[in-house]
Order: structure tokens, then C-alpha cells, then sequence
């Protein structure tokens, strides 16, 4: 039979009440966390809860930041409050406090403690007391950065890799570049050393920090070091290009294939004509993290010799003219690379009438189209290979005339 306590405005079932008591108690989790304290932050910045606890911190007149440990757990029914109290390893309570709700701030100095909470049921009695449990609080370590080499990141050097000196980097230090942007770029810690005595680093720490390189972009950026507790030191760490201009020049073989209109193609019907040559340059000065923007010029020449049954006809036709570049970075020695750009092209024809003799000669001057793409391969620092195909229009004045040339260049990039 069930006891009524007269509790006003309330009846309590003391059996269910106790074991319902008895049973959420073993669900009861209390989780502390107390990592190093963050360094030259606002005042009241917080670090994000982590499994149920959390820190924040505020700086003192001296710039010194104090804590606060934010501990809470599982709620519990039927409970009015909880008593916590905290103690060092082997010694005399000195924190017995009540609160009504499953959380509490304290401020702990580094140290071994142990705590215990106690649950109050909705009658004001003592009801489950937790055993003792074992708690730790580690000491903050401020991280000191000696010095970072290189001291910025060239892109066209093809670094990948960063060294990091200084004292007091935990083994769980989180690295990261970062841009007024809000950009944030994760580097990974490599290998990790301790130096000799005698070095410019004080506490003799170096660690090496892979580079992503093909997702960093050209600006300024800051390298962060931050301690597990969130003590942190940042330095300038900018990311650009060694040169603000990129040049290539290469010679390529191009031979030659008529596609249209028809009266070309039926005069010249071998399909292929291999007597062509064509000379490119570009001048790239909008350098991104893999793409390359610039203008160029191009000059190619090529013969062709065909006509119909009662005469030989022998063409020449030469196109120069102006173009914009594209090139976009694959890898450390791969790259595509892309041109389209008006030109003039310089045309002769002459007539060999195989009854008659010899017909006459035409020269003729018309606007151009020239276009192209290649796949670039960098066989050492300043000499590449092109393979690749481009395409001519030229636009004579009753018809005009397309030509595809697949081709080989080689050249020099600087």
C-alpha cells in the first residue's frame, strides 16, 4: 500500500518514486574537461561543448586568463536537488554545494581531485549517493613559435612542406592556416623532433606540417598553432608567387589537315600535309592557385601541295596574330593549357598547268581565327613538352577555309 507524505499539492508514491530513483541514478554521467587555457582571446570567447562539458575564460587585468569549467549531466526524475561535492586525491572536502539543476561552474587549479554527487528527492531526502570518482586537471601550456620556414609559401617553388620551431606544442597541437576570409586550412603534423641544446629554439621542439599546396590560394595568411586547452599563438604566413610573370615560348611540329570549305578540301585531298611549323609565346601575369591567365602571339606556316586533274596547285599560307592564354595547373608537371585569338593569314598560290605551263600566282591577305589545346609536361624546371591540337579558320573573301593540325611542341617556360 502506498503512502501519501501530504506533500502540498502533491502525491508521492514512495515505492516507484525510489525505484524509479534507483534505476535513473545508474544513467547518472558527470564529465569533466579542463583542457589548457586559449591565449590573446576576447574576454568571454567559450569553446564549444564538448560530450556534455565544456570551458570558457576571461582575462584578468594582467591579460592572464581564468576558467571556468562548465560540468553537467543527465537529468534525473523526481529529483528536488543534487548536492556535488569535489576534493583533492586524498584529502578533505573543500566544495559541498547544492544546485536544483544537473550543471555547475567551479573554477580548479591543476591537480588530481576526486567528487561525488548526491540526489535529493522531491521530499528533501538524501536518496543515491554516487561512489567517489577519480578527476584530473592538467595544467595550460602556453605555445611559443620560434620561428616557421620557410617564412612564406611560393607557389611556383612546389614547397610542400613547412617546419615549425618553438616550445610547449603538445603532442595533440592543432596547426592551422587561416585568412581574413574565414578560410581555415588544417595541416598535419608529419614528424616531430626534439633539438639540441644550442639551437635557435629554446625548448628545442620542431615539427614538420605536410602543405595541402593544390587547395591553398595566393594571400595573406596567418599560421595558428592552439594547444588542446585553447592557448594559441598565430604568425603572418604569406602565400603568393616567387615571380609575378610566367613566359613560355615553344616550336612545334604541326602538319596539316584541310576540313573545310569543299572547294579546299577537293584541291587538297591527301588528307594530311606534314610540311607545317608553328611558333607560340605567352606571357601569363594572372596567377591563381592553379589557373594562369595571360595574352600571346602565335606564327605558323605550312605547304600544301594538290590541285586537279589538269594542274598542280602549291599553297603557302602563314598566320600570326594575337591570342589569350589559359593554363591551368594538373599537377607539380602537368598542366592544360588553352589559346583562342584573331590573326591575319598571308596566302600564295601558284598554278602549274601541266599542258600549258606555268599558270599564274595569287597572294592574298585575310583575317584569322586561331585556336588550341595542349597538355603541358614539365620535363625539368624551365623545359617543357606540348601535345596537343589546334585549329585555323581563315576567312577569304568567297569562301572560307578550316584546317586542323595535331601537333608536338617543345619550348622553354620561365
Amino acid at each position: 500500500m502506498a503512502t501519501d507524505y501530504g506533500a502540498p499539492g502533491r502525491s508521492i508514491r514512495q515505492g516507484s518514486a525510489r525505484s524509479r530513483l534507483r534505476v535513473a541514478a545508474f544513467l547518472l554521467l558527470l564529465r569533466l574537461c579542463f583542457p589548457p587555457a586559449p591565449a590573446l582571446a576576447d574576454p568571454g570567447a567559450a569553446a564549444a561543448p564538448r560530450e556534455s562539458s565544456y570551458f570558457s575564460f576571461a582575462l584578468d587585468e594582467t591579460g592572464t586568463p581564468r576558467y571556468t569549467q562548465h560540468l553537467f549531466w543527465e537529468a534525473v526524475d523526481h529529483v528536488l536537488r543534487y548536492r556535488v561535492e569535489i576534493a583533492p586525491a586524498g584529502g578533505e572536502v573543500f566544495l559541498d554545494t547544492y544546485v536544483e539543476t544537473p550543471s555547475l561552474e567551479v573554477h580548479l587549479a591543476p591537480g588530481d581531485y576526486r567528487y561525488r554527487i548526491t540526489l535529493y528527492n522531491l521530499l528533501g531526502r538524501a536518496d543515491l549517493q554516487t561512489s567517489w570518482r577519480a578527476l584530473t586537471v592538467l595544467r595550460a601550456r602556453q605555445p611559443r613559435i620560434d620561428e616557421v620556414s620557410p617564412s612564406r609559401l611560393f607557389l611556383d617553388q612546389g614547397q610542400s612542406r613547412i617546419l615549425l620551431r618553438g616550445e610547449d606544442l603538445e603532442e595533440n597541437i592543432l596547426v592551422t592556416m587561416e585568412n581574413d576570409q574565414g578560410r581555415i586550412i588544417v595541416l598535419e603534423e608529419q614528424d616531430r623532433r626534439i633539438l639540441e641544446d644550442g639551437t635557435s629554439s629554446a625548448a628545442g621542439e620542431e615539427i614538420t606540417l605536410t602543405l595541402p599546396v593544390g587547395t591553398i590560394s595566393p594571400g595573406e595568411y596567418r599560421i595558428v598553432v592552439e594547444n588542446p586547452g585553447g592557448l594559441l599563438q598565430s604568425l603572418p604566413f604569406p602565400v603568393g608567387y616567387q615571380k609575378p610573370l610566367d613566359f613560355a615560348l615553344s616550336l612545334g611540329w604541326t602538319p596539316v589537315i584541310p576540313l573545310l570549305d569543299s572547294w579546299f578540301t577537293d584541291l587538297w585531298d591527301d588528307g594530311i600535309y606534314p610540311v607545317a611549323l608553328t611558333l607560340q609565346g605567352d606571357l601569363y601575369f594572372v596567377k591563381g592557385r592553379r589557373s594562369f591567365l595571360g595574352l600571346g602571339f602565335h606564327c605558323s606556316a605550312a605547304s600544301l601541295g594538290g590541285g586537279q586533274d589538269d594542274a598542280d596547285l602549291q599553297a603557302t599560307i602563314l598566320v600570326a596574330g594575337l591570342h589569350g592564354s589559359w593554363r591551368y595547373r594538373l599537377g607539380p608537371r602537368l598542366a592544360l593549357v588553352g589559346r583562342l585569338g584573331p590573326g591575319l593569314a598571308y596566302t600564295t598560290m601558284d598554278f602549274d598547268y601541266r599542258k600549258a605551263g606555268e599558270g599564274p600566282s595569287m597572294e592574298t591577305v585575310d583575317p584569322a581565327l586561331f585556336g588550341g589545346a595542349f597538355l603541358s609536361f614539365g620535363v625539368s624546371r624551365n623545359i617543357r613538352l606540348q601535345a596537343g591540337v589546334q585549329l585555323q579558320a581563315v576567312f577569304y573573301e568567297s569562301q572560307t577555309a578550316g584546317f586542323v593540325s595535331p601537333g608536338i611542341h617543345g619550348g622553354l617556360y620561365f
